[in-house]
C-alpha cells in the first residue's frame, strides 16, 4: 500500500468548499424521499425527481478522481440548477410560481447555499 500525499493547503480549502456544495444537495435530496412518496402526479414529483438527477451527477463528478480537490464551479451550477428544477416542480403543479410552501423553503435554501458557496469561492481565488 502506498501512502497518499497531503493535499495542499490550497487543495484542503477547494475540498471544503466542493463538500460544502455537494453535501448540501445530498442532504435535501435524501431529505426529499418522502414528499416523492406524498406527490399524487408525475408533475409533483418532477422538481423532486430532478433535483435528484443534478445531485447524483454533481456526487459522481466530486467522486472522481482529484475533482474534490480542484476549485471548480460544478457544485455552483449543480446548486443553482437545483433551484431552477425546484421553482419549475412549483410551476408544474400550480401553474404558477407560488412563494410558500415546503418547495419554495427548499429552493429558497438552495439559493442561499448557492450565494455562500459563491462568495467563498470568490474570496478562495486568493489563496
Amino acid at each position: 500500500m502506498t501512502m497518499r500525499e497531503s493535499p495542499t493547503v490550497r487543495e484542503a480549502l477547494n475540498r471544503g468548499l466542493n463538500f460544502f456544495g455537494v453535501a448540501t444537495l445530498a442532504l435535501l435530496t435524501t431529505s426529499l424521499v418522502h414528499s416523492l412518496q406524498l406527490a399524487r402526479s408525475w408533475s409533483g414529483r418532477a422538481g423532486d425527481l430532478a433535483l435528484a438527477v443534478i445531485t447524483l451527477g454533481v456526487l459522481l463528478w466530486y467522486t472522481r478522481g482529484r475533482n474534490r480537490y480542484r476549485r471548480s464551479t460544478v457544485p455552483l451550477i449543480g446548486l443553482l440548477l437545483a433551484v431552477v428544477a425546484k421553482l419549475a416542480g412549483i410551476w408544474l403543479v400550480y401553474g404558477r410560481l407560488v412563494l410558500a410552501g415546503a418547495d419554495f423553503g427548499v429552493a429558497f435554501y438552495l439559493l442561499i447555499a448557492a450565494l455562500i458557496y459563491g462568495w467563498q469561492y470568490h474570496h478562495l481565488r486568493q489563496y
